[in-house]
């Protein structure tokens, strides 16, 4: 009996070393797959990795234009309302020095900003350089382009696109300072960062598939701040013209920041691309939609809710106790509508006070609140479409003068 456990225990250890000494062994080379042909992943990797970066030569012109787009929807009285916006900012910025790790000092000028507003007011124009512009039609934005002077700033930006350091000069500070507070929300770093045509590269060396992010934040009048991250993935190279470009996709997140928002964001979506001039070292342009639908926070749809019941209830009381004049109910008809109270409170009659049909009146009344109801908790939720482009037109030479 001894030996049959001798046995069996030397053949569990047997078993045990030969199990560990298959898994120490090298892997075994594949020769079938030796001769396979290489993917087309594995070809693109093979062709390295790129370093993408801006590139600046002191004294040379940059000419773009940023466009920003938003419509916005609700929901009134049963039919869709949008009001639509767009903007318009041609910039020309020059090159004044080229910082030791590749960005620059550039000083920016405002050349033109056109501005255009759709909706329940009518239609909204505005054009710094026409001299007949609409009262109020600029909604502020004649900031950057005042027809007695053109805003400049200057500002820095390091060789992987981030902005700091942006001051405008002082005949432009000057005249933002004075503005309501309103206004001055127009002109904050954070809004002229989104009129530049710069967006974030990475620090890395990057191969197709490679990701990394930017985060903006924004102030929305009707919503309140949100912050929104773009996650930006190299996409390998396209032709475009003729040229070769780095084709950079974009996808975006976004959230509120409010410590006390009104609003939810239920859904958003975003997307976009950036064609990357690797040979010149900037960005041929950038293109970025997003869409949002923007709902009451659950509190404020149960206070709404609440308010409707307790109305409702007070409008069956009403109705019990004789409620509107004239109603075919048992009440006195005092008050009411003027001209159709009448001192017995019958319906139907037309003499003696009385509303005729009243109590269909009061049925159709209640299905019109009702549906009045409906429209104002339609109306609280709100979808928005925004577009966000910039482009460079020109880069060189000094074209224009100061």
């Amino acid at each position: 009996m001894t030996a049959f456990w001798n046995r069996s225990a030397l053949a569990a250890l047997l078993i045990l070393f030969g199990v560990g000494a298959t898994y120490a062994q090298p892997p075994k080379e594949d020769e079938k797959k030796k001769d396979e042909p290489p993917t087309k992943e594995e070809l693109e990797l093979r062709k390295g990795s790129l370093d993408l970066a801006y590139r600046f030569t002191p004294g040379e012109e940059i000419v773009c234009e940023a466009r920003q787009k938003r419509i916005e929807n609700r929901m009134v009285q049963g039919s869709k309302r949008a009001d639509t916006r767009e903007l318009r900012v041609d910039m020309v910025l020059t090159v004044v020095n080229a910082l030791p790790k590749g960005g620059a000092e550039i000083n920016g000028r405002v050349a033109r900003v056109r501005y255009s507003r759709i909706g329940s007011l009518g239609v909204q124009k505005y054009d710094s350089n026409n001299a007949k512009n609409g009262e109020e039609a600029s909604d502020g934005w004649e900031l950057y382009a005042d027809p007695r002077f053109k805003s400049k700033f200057t500002f820095k930006v390091d060789a992987r696109g981030h902005v700091t350091d942006i001051h405008p000069d002082a005949e432009t500070a000057a005249y933002w300072k004075q503005q309501p507070r309103e206004l001055k929300a127009l002109v904050t770093d954070e809004v002229v960062k989104s009129l530049l045509p710069f967006v974030s590269l990475p620090h890395d060396l990057v191969r197709r598939g490679t990701d990394w992010k930017e985060t903006r934040t924004l102030l929305d009048e009707s919503f309140g701040k949100r912050e929104v991250t773009i996650n930006f993935s190299y996409a390998g190279a396209e032709t475009i013209g003729g040229r070769t470009y780095e084709e950079i996709r974009l996808r975006g997140d976004a959230k509120l920041l409010d410590a006390k928002p009104k609003f939810e964001i239920a859904e958003h979506h975003g997307d976009g691309k950036v064609s990357f001039d690797k040979a010149r070292g900037n960005m041929r342009d950038f293109h970025f939609d997003e869409s949002y639908v923007f709902n009451p926070l659950a509190v404020d749809v149960a206070e709404h809710k609440d308010s409707k019941k307790d109305k409702d209830k007070k409008e069956k009381k009403m109705g019990s106790t004789g409620g509107y004049p004239g109603s075919g109910g048992s009440g006195s008809g005092r008050g009411g509508y003027p001209g159709c109270g009448g001192s017995s409170g019958m319906g139907g009659s037309s003499m003696g006070g009385g509303y005729p049909g009243a109590k269909s009146q009061k049925q159709k009344k209640s299905k019109d609140e009702k549906k009045k109801d409906e429209d104002s908790e339609a109306s609280k939720t709100v979808k928005i479409e925004i577009e966000n482009e910039s482009r460079i037109s020109y880069r060189g030479p000094p074209v224009s003068a100061e």
